[in-house]
């Protein structure tokens, strides 16, 4: 999940896919229901409310953790340093100037800093191999305790 990539493990299991992959399309997703069968399953164990919620998403403090230098807000000097890959699509002096400003506490009107962090991330993996190794940091973000 921490590349957009979700799975759901339980579901992942090969027979279970072929058995549910047979089943006609109308029994899988009957006008556009989602998991009918597993939710009429559920409906023996779990309360209908919670089977049938609204989803709701899932936030983290990005900004906050952004926020603190000696954790992933180290990861925004890759966005200003000469050999930052985002700059050749951007104009590094905004680029420059939004960082300021997001560590300067300032976070209405910016973009997203966790998306651009992580473009910048994907952008530095696609270097052809052989090329010479980039400065990301190597000191792991810490640990994150549960709320």
């Amino acid at each position: 999940m921490a590349a957009s990539v979700e799975a759901r493990v339980p579901f992942v299991h090969l027979p279970l896919a072929r058995i549910a992959n047979r089943l006609p399309r109308d029994v899988r997703a009957p006008g556009g229901v989602t998991k009918p069968l597993l939710k009429r399953i559920a409906e023996k164990f779990l309360d209908h409310d919670m089977l049938y919620r609204r989803k709701i998403g899932l936030w983290l403090p990005y900004n906050d953790w952004l926020a603190d230098d000696k954790a992933l807000g180290r990861y925004l000097d890759l966005l200003t340093e000469p050999n930052g890959k985002l700059r050749s699509y951007a104009k590094p002096r905004l680029l420059a100037n939004i960082v300021d400003r997001f560590r300067a506490g300032e976070r209405r009107g910016l973009p997203s800093m966790w998306m651009l962090v992580n473009v910048e991330m994907w952008l530095r993996s696609l270097a052809p191999a052989g090329a010479p190794e980039l400065n990301v940091p190597t000191t792991p973000a810490p640990a994150i305790a549960p709320a």
